[in-house]
């Protein structure tokens, strides 16, 4: 061992630091020994040492300070952001007068070039810039988003706000409600022969995509683990022991 007064102040405070190894107790060798056996690992015998050596510190130290010791760089970079910020409600307007029912209008061209468009609060405008059957299967599209607006009772504007908020975080909920006002456009219409096609409306008319459908369907469930939040995902595939 070199000279201590010509050591570094790296290697004095590594020197120190593994002579102090013996004098930890069991529960911080043994996460010692997890993380030492894990990064030197060599074969399979060297992994699952190290995955006992994790165990028992598991079970001495419990989830939450092991969370608290390993996540630790991880809450930092969080905390850093600074405050949460809350994204806000959306505009819907202010609600008509109660009792007053949705208006329907049909302007030659929607300034948003829409063929079809509804309100918060259950107006309906439909664009005279299409054939007479595509304007049939437009009101009747709208009319199904109209009849899930809020119309009347108490907490109107909330409701609105956390519908129109809801429809455009969730892709479930907007397929759902554009497949359900398609498919009732298409029965209305063309009858049964067509159903399928408002069933795969949301994806043709790239409303949503089938890659954010699945990302956020295979999401089973959440479990709070000590503290700890893990969000449970199902994957299909060939089980890896």
């Amino acid at each position: 061992m070199p000279d201590v007064r010509t050591m570094s102040a790296e290697q004095k405070i590594g020197e120190a630091m593994r002579r102090s190894i013996p004098l930890l107790p069991v529960e911080a060798r043994e996460l010692y020994d997890f993380a030492k056996t894990a990064i030197n690992a060599q074969n399979e015998a060297d992994l699952d040492r190290a995955a006992r050596h994790f165990a028992a510190a598991v079970s001495i130290l419990g989830i939450t300070v092991i969370s608290a010791i390993l996540l630790r760089r991880s809450a930092n970079s969080v905390a850093a952001r600074g405050r949460p910020q809350i994204r806000r409600m959306p505009n819907v307007g202010t609600p008509p007068p109660v009792g007053v029912p949705p208006r329907i209008t049909r302007p030659f061209r929607l300034p948003s070039g829409a063929l079809g468009e509804t309100d918060a609060w259950g107006n309906i405008a439909v664009s005279r810039n299409q054939s007479l059957t595509e304007q049939r299967l437009t009101l009747y599209h709208e009319w199904v988003h109209s009849i899930l607006s809020p119309r009347f009772g108490p907490l109107r504007q909330l409701r609105a706000q956390l519908r129109f908020s809801a429809y455009q975080r969730s892709a479930l909920l907007q397929y759902l409600e554009e497949a359900m006002a398609e498919s009732y456009a298409q029965l209305r219409v063309h009858g049964m022969q067509n159903i399928l096609v408002g069933i795969r409306f949301p994806v043709a008319g790239g409303y949503i995509t089938i890659s954010q459908m699945t990302s956020e369907g295979v999401a089973l469930g959440n479990i709070i683990l000590g503290g700890a939040r893990f969000t449970v995902y199902l994957q299909t595939g060939v089980w890896q022991p």
